[in-house]
């Protein structure tokens, strides 16, 4: 018998930003503002810092496996953005001025730099074993809106003011998890 346990935190800190066309909601029911939340970044907005924690376990009778990847994608108005991960198999950046756009591997501390693609930001082609977690992040707020409803449990941490450059955001956290059932 295999079973599996993911549990993701994800810390949403623009969602209040996110949604400044509409009149501010209060949300009780941290199911719900994770599906609002999911929403808006589906729909495409235009600068988002989006971070989650991933963790997962597999355990049978001849194996047993603990996974924990790390996933930030930071967008802001233009070209700018910055990408990171870490995983078992490695730790990308991928940032972009505007201008250029550079990819660094962290372990090998190797990176390349090339103009900014017309279609950015663009993914290894070359098959590298943890590159796949950069397009994982960047891709994360449609994901977020595709797996929303899968969550069984969410849990709202207290709310947080986080100091950027001296101006102060609010943020609510939210600890989400799925439990998968049993795999005959």
């Amino acid at each position: 018998m295999k079973t599996g346990f993911i549990v993701l935190s994800l810390l949403l800190s623009n969602f209040p930003a996110a949604l400044t066309q509409a009149p501010r909601q209060e949300f009780t029911d941290p199911l719900a503002l994770l599906q609002a939340v999911a929403k808006t970044y589906a729909a495409g907005a235009d600068t988002f810092h989006m971070e989650s924690i991933a963790e997962s376990t597999e355990n049978t009778e001849l194996h047993r496996e603990w996974r924990k990847v790390y996933h930030t994608a930071i967008k802001s108005p233009g070209n700018l953005y910055r990408i990171e991960t870490r995983s078992p198999f490695g730790s990308f950046i991928q940032v972009s001025d505007g201008t250029d756009e550079w990819v660094y591997l962290v372990e090998t501390k190797m990176f390349v730099k090339h103009p900014l693609p017309q279609d950015w930001p663009q993914f290894f082609r070359i098959p590298v074993l943890g590159s796949n977690e950069i397009s994982q992040a960047w891709n994360m707020r449609t994901w977020l809106d595709a797996d929303a409803g899968q969550f069984k449990h969410a849990i709202m941490l207290p709310p947080e003011t986080i100091t950027v450059e001296e101006h102060t955001y609010p943020r609510e956290p939210l600890k989400i998890s799925s439990l998968l059932m049993p795999i005959d």
